[in-house]
């Protein structure tokens, strides 16, 4: 995980090697101190959260554009 401080707290989780637990419990332990940016979020509960929390699915296109999709979760 890195956290980059500025006027809000900015936690990046990179869950691709982290079990499930063991991010679970670093995501208990942060939330509410500023915004988590999870990449490979699929390996955790999203009720962890009391906040908003969004799905933002970035694709690339078969012409190289790029997509990108913001979903509520």
């Amino acid at each position: 995980m890195n956290i980059y401080r500025g006027r809000v707290l900015l936690f990046h989780m990179d869950l691709y090697r982290m079990g499930e637990e063991e991010a679970e419990e670093i995501l208990g332990e942060i939330e509410g101190e500023g915004i988590v940016l999870v990449e490979w979020g699929e390996k955790v509960e999203w009720d962890l959260f009391e906040k908003a929390s969004y799905r933002i699915t970035f694709r690339v296109s078969p012409d190289f554009t790029r997509e990108i999709d913001v979903q509520e979760v």
